[in-house]
């Protein structure tokens, strides 16, 4: 009995793995989503010639956008809506850089990572959603 309450069980380890890489994308999209909309003219700036206006309206309105999806997916109830909102928004960001030619884009590279790990973080934290 004693061995059993020192070590956790496997799903419980699925779990902490499920809570730790949702934390690290929430945390990574809210500092993308506050980007946006509290320095628009500073992302505006810093960002590769992709097609998109340059008017610090849209990237409020993106952020605002991501913000909304970011908190459905940090909310436990409302986590797979947020994950699907997500892999979608990404998955654009995805496109739009393979639109321009930048296959080989760091961006392109971590808005696919953030999507997949943000859609396996959301199975492992909620072991219910595949059943």
């Amino acid at each position: 009995m004693a061995e059993q309450s020192e070590r956790p069980a496997k799903a419980d380890r699925g779990v902490i793995a499920g809570r730790i890489l949702s934390g690290l994308a929430i945390l990574f999209l809210a500092m993308d989503a506050g980007g946006k909309l509290i320095a628009p003219a500073a992302m505006i700036a810093h960002s590769p010639p992709i097609g998109l206006p340059a008017d610090p309206a849209f990237y409020r309105l993106l952020g605002a956008i991501l913000g909304l999806a970011t908190i459905l997916y940090a909310w436990p109830r409302t986590a797979l809506l947020g994950a699907v909102l997500l892999t979608g928004y990404l998955g654009g960001a995805v496109a739009c850089q393979l639109r321009v030619g930048s296959r080989s884009s760091a961006m392109s590279c971590s808005a696919s990572i953030s999507a997949c790990s943000s859609g396996v973080a959301c199975g492992c934290a909620n072991p219910g959603f595949g059943r």
